[in-house]
């Protein structure tokens, strides 16, 4: 019974397998053409998208090239521009230059003549009447016509007058000159009158000329007069006068200089940039550990060294300067003539508009044609303005005696007149370096940035640096406090475990491979969590007891250091003022020798 069942099973499977393979076999080519359709429909789909692609690169590529080309016109166009502007700045360089040449063609004529009659040679000569009274009056008439409103036309004609003994013309030719400018025309008599030993006279002139200054817009010549005056040149009298007018400037000036005075507010400024100039650098060997501390703040710590230090090296740089006895010989008018000649080149202020527009149109010619460049350039320095007011004319003078062309002489007189501003300049530095002294320093110890303390170096305890060192330690036990096991690799391990454990047994098959292989990964994976703490902490421990020592010698090191600091930082500060006063009491009371 039991085989004619199993024959049965197995004649019906034959029958539905010979009946299903004619369908198997159609279906399978049916399937082979869809896939075959599918592939072409692909390929062409990758072909489609290869053109597309190619298409986008070819437009990015056009389009980069038509940018290249719109920069290119741009450039272009930018390019002519300047061409352009450079070549209008060129016509009107030339334009000007030429018409300037015209407009004041006798000025130079006066300017010339002015020379020749301060030299001792053509002086002598009409003196003598080697020239001729009638040649010279000639030479120095059209003067008064072509330059009346000019201050050295009449000045010439006036000088030979003088040398020609012709009082009446001398006095009208100088009350001209005088209306037209009073302070140039007397300071070119006293210099003519001392170049030729009248000191008496050179002297009331020069007494006039620093009446009539304002000592908020002082010329450019005022230099050489400093010059002058300090070499004796103009005479004892003559240096009389100009002490006593600069006492009474020094006076004004000093009576402005409190810092909330807006008053001379830049000036100020600068005289303070001047005073910092002047700094000892901050000896860095002696601060080893709190420069590593304090590494952050280390910075302001030097920039306010330089505040405490400067008025004590600048009243040193001062001293020596001035230590050698003055021994050298006195100039021979050398900077008479020096002012004469400032005088003479001086130009007038319509003279000055011309030589403005020039210097403009040079600067963008200079620039390539950019004429908001030249502006800027114009704006920021104007090397033919005319004034100087007297605290920029004492800064520089102290500060900077070579660029300024002042001698020795010069610079130690005008020290002792500009004692009160540089004093006031240094009182407020030395204010600065007192609020920035280094009484409290934050330090951060390299290994462990996120502890932070301050250093109390002006009232400090007596065991500040135990006090610090024992909390570092704390700080460093609690990190290893907060060494902990990972919760989610020992929960993976232990679910890992218990699925070796328990569901391995009662599977089969490959689910209980696949729990054997989850089970294994997951214990490996949490196995080294159980190693890793405790050696953590242990690392950490061993540290801690390492940094203790090198903790306390350290902080020890760092609080000793910053005392000093301090200290040296407050006597800095009082004994530089200290010195700059007395130094400059020093010059001052040698201002009437």
């Amino acid at each position: 019974m039991t085989t004619d069942r199993d024959d049965l099973a197995a004649a019906v499977e034959r029958t539905v397998k010979s009946s299903m393979q004619p369908l198997t076999l159609s279906w399978t080519a049916h399937n082979t053409g869809v896939m075959d359709k599918l592939k072409s429909m692909t390929k062409s789909t990758e072909d489609l998208g290869k053109q597309v692609t190619q298409l986008q690169e070819g437009q990015a590529l056009l389009a980069k090239e038509l940018k290249a080309v719109a920069q290119s016109v741009n450039d272009l166009r930018a390019q002519v521009e300047l061409n352009a502007g450079r070549a209008e700045a060129w016509a009107e360089l030339h334009r000007l230059t030429a018409e300037m040449k015209e407009e004041f063609a006798s000025r130079d004529h006066a300017r010339r003549l002015a020379r020749s009659l301060i030299t001792e040679l053509v002086a002598a000569a009409i003196r003598d009447r080697t020239l001729a009274s009638e040649t010279v009056r000639q030479a120095v008439s059209t003067q008064m016509l072509s330059n009346g409103e000019y201050w050295l036309g009449p000045a010439v004609v006036a000088v030979a007058a003088e040398l020609l003994e012709e009082e009446e013309l001398r006095n009208q030719a100088w009350s001209l000159a005088t209306a037209a400018d009073k302070s140039r025309s007397t300071l070119f008599l006293a210099l003519v009158h001392s170049l030729r030993g009248d000191e008496e006279t050179a002297a009331r002139s020069m007494s006039r000329y620093l009446e009539s200054l304002d000592p908020r817009a002082l010329g450019g010549e005022f230099f050489h007069v400093l010059n002058a005056l300090a070499e004796e040149e103009l005479g004892e009298k003559a240096l009389t006068y100009a002490k006593e007018r600069l006492s009474r400037w020094a006076e004004e000036v000093d009576s402005l200089t409190d810092a909330t005075n807006p008053a001379y507010s830049s000036q100020r400024d600068a005289c303070r940039r001047q005073l910092l100039a002047y700094h000892a650098p901050l000896p860095d060997q002696d601060y080893p550990r709190l420069r590593r501390l304090a590494d952050g703040q280390w910075q302001r710590i030097e920039d306010g060294w330089k505040q405490a230090t400067a008025c004590g090296t600048v009243a040193t740089h001062f001293r020596n300067r001035f230590a050698a006895v003055e021994s050298g010989p006195r100039s021979e008018y050398d900077h008479i003539r020096h002012a004469i000649e400032a005088l003479i080149n001086h130009p007038g202020p319509d003279e000055l508009e011309y030589l403005r527009s020039i210097r403009q149109a040079e600067l963008v010619v200079e620039s390539g044609g950019n004429g908001r460049v030249s502006q800027a350039v114009s704006e920021l320095n104007d090397p033919l303005s005319e004034t100087i007011d007297l605290p920029t004319l004492l800064t520089r003078a102290a500060f900077a005696p070579e660029k300024c062309g002042i001698g020795e002489r010069a610079q130690r007189l005008a020290l002792a007149y500009a004692g009160g501003w540089i004093i006031a300049a240094g009182q407020s530095v030395a204010a600065q370096a007192t609020e920035h002294r280094p009484a409290r320093v934050r330090v951060t110890p390299v290994r462990w940035p996120d502890w932070r303390c301050e250093i109390d170096a002006e009232t400090p305890e007596g065991n500040q640096a135990d006090r610090l060192a024992d909390d570092l330690c704390t700080h460093i036990e609690r990190a290893a406090e907060q060494v902990r096991y990972d919760t989610v690799r020992l929960g993976f391990g232990g679910v890992g475990l218990a699925a070796v454990l328990l569901a391995f047994p009662v599977a089969d098959g490959a689910v209980a491979w696949m729990f054997l292989l989850f089970g294994l990964l997951s214990v490996i994976w949490a196995l080294p969590e159980l190693g890793r703490v405790p050696r953590e902490r242990k690392r950490i421990s061993e540290q801690t007891r390492k940094e203790k020592r090198r903790a306390r010698d350290s902080l020890r090191g760092a609080v000793e250091e910053s005392a000093v600091l301090l200290e040296r930082w407050n006597t800095a500060t009082a004994a530089g003022l200290r010195e700059l006063q007395e130094c400059l009491a020093d010059l001052r009371s040698d201002k009437y020798r």
